[in-house]
């Protein structure tokens, strides 16, 4: 008998006393041995049907004892409520014992039921580690979504072939997307990479002249008579391409060359067309810059001494309306000048003669000089 109620008891009168430890002790050592019962029944594993069994039926039995003790300690205690105003400590300690013995058969009984669902327990946490270890299995291979939907899932109700199929059909499903994603992004760079190198073409073939056409379709540089289509741009290979940019350079190379050879003789020489002309065409044209330059140098040089004679001619008028005539005369004089003979291919008797004449002649402007009287001052 517990302590508590060993302590309720000895307060009751001798009378009462015996009747009442008599019933607490009949209704005790049943707990008693009831629990021993229980506790002596061992489930060995989820098969162990037998034992569960006698589980099921304790509980059942000590359920029934509980009844019939609690129903004894009512009965008592319905007799001692008629006798409340003397017996409200039997009443007491009748409520006492019966809240403790019904908790502790209660707790019997949970004992019981624990061992009689052993075997259920036992599958259920079986089939929760198998429901686990498939989800983790699909774990790699599903969406956000999926996940949801699988975690909900009786997976361990699954044959091992049934779910071998559903994993085999997650990763069939899960390398498909991987697939489209690699064949998005690889398509996505392939389309970058031709973009970027479609506008280096353009840039390329823009520093160089090369213009846009009216409707579009190609890039055209008129004065060395190239078309490249717009299509075949972007189509061309690198080695197609590294054809054009050759042929290109050097027909560049080919006009500057032309152009520096043309400069010297024609002013507008990057007008010209001088790239579609074959090389004796251009050539013929050549000496034609050049005899028509050597035509204008000349006529350029024969001009200026004209005008450089009649400047002359119009300075010394000029100054001979203000000279005196002493100076007109020493001026008309000095202007009659034989030293402009040339001699080259004289014979030395000759080239004498000559030298001869123009001593005498140089004598002679200098006595009429000299003859000028000094009064003559115009």
């Amino acid at each position: 008998m517990n302590q508590e109620l060993e302590l309720l008891v000895k307060e009751l009168p001798d009378v009462k006393r015996t009747e009442v430890v008599e019933l607490l002790n009949t209704a005790f050592k049943n707990a008693d041995e009831w629990t021993a019962q229980v506790n002596a029944l061992e489930v060995k594993n989820e098969s162990d049907l037998m034992t569960m069994a006698m589980a099921e039926t304790a509980r059942k039995n000590a359920k029934s004892a509980r009844l019939q003790v609690s129903k004894l300690i009512e009965e008592k205690r319905t007799v001692v409520k008629q006798r409340m105003a003397s017996d409200v400590l039997e009443d007491k300690l009748l409520l006492k014992a019966q809240q403790m013995i019904d908790l502790k058969f209660k707790a019997i009984e949970q004992l019981a039921l624990d061992k009689a669902e052993t075997g259920k327990r036992m599958i259920q946490q079986r089939e929760l580690i198998l429901h686990n270890d498939r989800l983790q299995q699909m774990l790699p291979y599903l969406t956000t979504e999926a996940h949801s939907l699988y975690t909900s899932a009786k997976l361990h109700e699954l044959s091992d072939a049934s779910f071998e199929d559903m994993l085999n059909g997650v990763k069939a499903s899960h390398q498909s997307r991987v697939d489209a994603a690699k064949q998005e992004r690889e398509e996505r760079e392939k389309q970058e990479t031709e973009n970027a190198v479609k506008e280096a073409r353009y840039l390329w073939l823009r520093e160089r002249m090369f213009y846009l056409t009216v409707d579009g379709t190609a890039y055209i540089r008129s004065n060395i008579n190239m078309r490249l289509p717009i299509l075949a741009i972007k189509n061309y290979t690198a080695d197609d391409w590294a054809m054009s940019q050759t042929e290109i350079l050097h027909a560049e190379q080919l006009l500057a060359d032309r152009v520096a050879k043309v400069a010297p003789y024609r002013w507008d020489a990057n007008g010209l067309d001088l790239y579609n002309l074959t090389e004796q065409e251009f050539n013929k044209k050549l000496a034609v810059f050049i005899e028509e330059k050597k035509q204008q140098d000349a006529a350029h040089t024969l001009a200026a001494k004209v005008l450089a004679d009649k400047r002359a001619q119009e300075k010394a008028a000029a100054t001979e309306r203000f000279m005196s005539d002493k100076q007109r005369i020493e001026l008309w004089m000095n202007n009659s000048n034989l030293c402009s003979i040339d001699t080259e291919g004289f014979s030395t008797e000759s080239k004498e003669l000559v030298e001869s004449a123009i001593a005498k002649f140089n004598g002679f402007k200098q006595w009429v000089i000299n003859q000028i009287p000094s009064k003559v001052n115009g």
